[in-house]
């Protein structure tokens, strides 16, 4: 799609599936607040279809080939931040393929419509996030400079996280709780598993850089 002013936007239909554009939105609002670079998500009907709409992003590459050690503090910095953020969601695609690089060097993460939807305080990290963490950890266990900026980074995003009320944080995932159609026992299943991630996301990180001992 094109706006008036030139402006390039792709739009993702959801036909039968009115919770993953509602994922993708949360997903993007919760990013902002805990200081997450994110793509912005909007939701809108197009010819009779409801789904996401987003701007079209100048890639480089994504980093299913990228040496992460090549990786700036920075550009680490935000894809710690990003990946601390698909385990707080439960976002399960969080593939190297869906981390790119822009043409400015910035790390950004794309395709967020999986968020929240299998999350269960039972989910374990390692299986959440192995496509890319095995490779991103075994580099941070070789470089300590590296592991340190990984580390400050996090710090940020758990402090932002820490100012943020359950009731505040409960906003953020009301469309999409509401989008899902559940009942209200599943309804109250799913927005305690939400809260009870948020509560030990900074336990479960704290454990996963233990094991880099």
């Amino acid at each position: 799609l094109q706006d008036k002013n030139g402006g390039i936007y792709l739009f993702k239909p959801a036909p039968g599936d009115f919770a993953a554009p509602q994922a993708a939105k949360a997903y993007h609002e919760l990013a902002k607040v805990l200081g997450v670079d994110s793509v912005p998500v909007d939701i809108i009907t197009k010819d009779g279809a409801t789904g996401s709409i987003q701007p079209y992003l100048p890639v480089k590459a994504d980093l299913s080939s990228k040496d992460l050690s090549t990786l700036s503090n920075a550009q680490l910095g935000s894809l710690m931040k990003e990946i601390a953020l698909d385990w707080l969601t439960s976002n399960e695609d969080s593939k190297p393929d869906n981390f790119v690089e822009l043409e400015d060097g910035s790390i950004i993460g794309v395709d967020k419509e999986q968020a929240f939807k299998n999350i269960s305080p039972n989910q374990q990290l390692d299986a959440q996030t192995k496509q890319l963490k095995t490779k991103l950890f075994e580099m941070l266990k070789g470089s300590p400079e590296k592991r340190k900026a990984a580390e400050e980074s996090l710090d940020s995003f758990f402090s932002n996280l820490k100012d943020i009320s359950d009731t505040d944080y409960a906003k953020y995932t009301e469309g999409y709780i509401e989008s899902r159609g559940l009942d209200k026992d599943a309804e109250k299943k799913l927005r305690e598993s939400i809260l009870h991630r948020k509560h030990n996301i900074k336990h479960d990180f704290n454990n996963l850089f233990s094991a880099l001992e």
